[in-house]
């Protein structure tokens, strides 16, 4: 009742959620990050240098040492995005639910320890304007590499604004946060 769910068949993408009730395309097409979709980055020794270089003011041996990964291997940055294997839809009485499983790349699994398989459930409920996405990570194995995991969704927006629910308050990241502070 109050969005259109769109993934293109043969890669399990999403193309399109458009909002009913705002009249409104969610999804950024131009984007190369999938919406609703899962990234891993393996990150090399010059993003290793180069946070040491913006980091670190004082330059104690057991500073650069630790920061620094001293034995990290020479590696260049990496970015890996899985690989489609099937889309179901499953419907019950009160809920459509587009169900998209993808692998992991075989090289970022075997040599840098990324997910093997990504299951991503995206539900829609006919009484609840709010969409369910939930992201299951099958078979992730413990690496030495410095590694990130990304869920991505690309908004189509012209003047995106973000509110952080905190307790107790709701946080403007733009405004609340004094730039180059821990957060």
């Amino acid at each position: 009742a109050f969005y259109r769910l769109c993934a293109d068949k043969k890669t399990g993408r999403v193309i399109s959620l458009y909002d009913k009730t705002l009249k409104k395309e969610w999804v950024d097409p131009a984007c190369a990050d999938a919406f609703a979709g899962y990234r891993y980055d393996r990150y090399g020794i010059e993003d290793v240098t180069e946070y040491q270089r913006r980091y670190i003011y004082r330059y104690y041996d057991w500073l650069i040492n630790d920061l620094g990964r001293i034995n990290y291997p020479q590696c260049s940055h990496e970015t890996y995005r899985p690989e489609f294997r099937e889309m179901t839809v499953e419907e019950t009485a009160d809920e459509l639910a587009l169900v998209i499983r993808h692998k992991g790349p075989d090289k970022s699994v075997q040599q840098y320890g990324d997910t093997v398989e990504i299951v991503t459930r995206i539900a829609l409920r006919a009484d609840d304007e709010q969409i369910g996405v939930r992201f299951d990570l099958h078979g992730k194995q413990e690496t030495s590499y410095i590694e990130a995991i990304h869920f991505t969704f690309p908004f189509h927006m012209a003047r995106p604004r973000v509110r952080i629910n905190k307790v107790g308050s709701l946080v403007d990241p733009a405004a609340d946060i004094i730039r180059d502070a821990n957060h």
